[in-house]
């Protein structure tokens, strides 16, 4: 189970990665500047990180990730049916 936390109007909550690399899935509800879920990763040089779109990364993640990210950013912003997200 993936913790989310609020950050300004995201989601932000860590995922595992295939490689054993843990990252960040970043939730952005739907808006004029951005939506959709990027992933963040450390860089290949250890120096910093790359920003991915989830839909780059669906390899790189574990099944659980992929289903908990999806579900998550539903809950939160898809205004369905499904109960609301908690956060911390």
């Amino acid at each position: 189970m993936i913790s989310w936390q609020h950050q300004g109007s995201a989601l932000v909550g860590r995922v595992q990665l295939r490689s054993s690399v843990g990252g960040r899935a970043v939730l952005f509800p739907p808006g004029p500047a951005q939506s959709g879920i990027a992933i963040v990763v450390p860089s290949a040089d250890g120096k910093g990180v790359s920003t991915l779109p989830f839909e780059d990364c669906l390899s790189d993640l574990t099944p659980e990730s992929i289903i908990a990210v999806i579900c998550a950013h539903e809950r939160a912003f898809g205004g369905g049916r499904l109960p609301p997200l908690e956060t911390a």
